[in-house]
């Protein structure tokens, strides 16, 4: 099942963008944001629990964090 894209928020450059969507591939989670982060070094994300919050490969329930940096992966 995919995350709960309001789960999350994100900033870029300093500024929060809109998290629009939200998927898990292998180990990671993919995040697409309203705002183009392309070629931005400082991207920060945090992530709160919802009704429905993520698991890990064990299956334990993923802890809340905050403004933990990320990487865009785009080309």
């Amino acid at each position: 099942m995919a995350p709960d894209p309001a789960a999350f928020s994100a900033r870029a450059k300093g500024k929060r963008t809109d998290v629009l969507s939200a998927a898990i591939e292998g180990d990671k989670v993919i995040l697409l944001l309203r705002q183009e982060v392309k070629g931005t070094k400082n991207i920060t994300v945090s992530y709160t629990p919802g009704s429905l919050p993520m698991q890990d490969a064990a299956g334990f329930k993923v802890e809340p964090f905050t403004n933990v940096p990320v990487t865009d992966l785009l080309p």
